[in-house]
């Protein structure tokens, strides 16, 4: 294991057995298992850390991890406004280019049904994003311009509330 791959071993309490069975289901559809990773490699990993971390550094470090771990191109973090009416981006990876961004602000008036669904603090699995009513208001502007294919979104909760997400993103067909 690398890097990314040692945090997320420790995150998640996967062996190197594990990590590679992972890493071999690369286009395959998205488990329970894995669909529950994001979320527990996020509260994982922000529980271990003391309020003194550099929250950047831990940032990359997590969308870096979950790139690995699930075998997607992009993996971002965004946390709510102060009224829920959007969510702005603190760390965006793009695993094929090495580098974050940051910023982007998404407003809940923009894409109407995807926050209805965040609003039901489940995880979004979209293996066809393009057809899947909570995240097809994504293709245009956003999923066919960068080749996504399928999305997986994570809620983030913080002592028992929801304060953000954590968006995964598989460049290529449905999965």
């Amino acid at each position: 294991l690398t890097g990314s791959s040692a945090y997320a071993q420790s995150t998640v309490g996967l062996d190197r057995s594990q990590a590679r069975v992972t890493s071999a289901a690369a286009g395959l559809p998205l488990t329970a298992a894995s669909k529950a990773a994001p979320q527990s490699i996020v509260s994982g990993y922000l529980q271990s850390r003391g309020r003194g971390a550099d929250v950047l550094a831990s940032l990359r470090e997590i969308t870096e991890g979950t790139c690995e771990l699930l075998c997607v191109a992009r993996s971002s973090i965004w946390i709510y406004d102060s009224t829920q009416s959007a969510i702005r981006c603190l760390d965006l990876y793009v695993a094929s280019e090495r580098s974050h961004d940051a910023g982007t602000e998404l407003l809940a008036r923009d894409f109407p049904a995807y926050f209805a669904a965040l609003r039901s603090e489940s995880a979004i699995s979209a293996d066809d994003a393009h057809q899947d009513p909570r995240t097809a208001e994504f293709s245009v502007p956003y999923l066919r311009p960068l080749g996504i294919g399928a999305m997986l979104d994570a809620p983030i909760r913080v002592g028992g509330r929801m304060i953000g997400v954590i968006c995964n993103e598989h460049i290529g067909p449905a999965r």
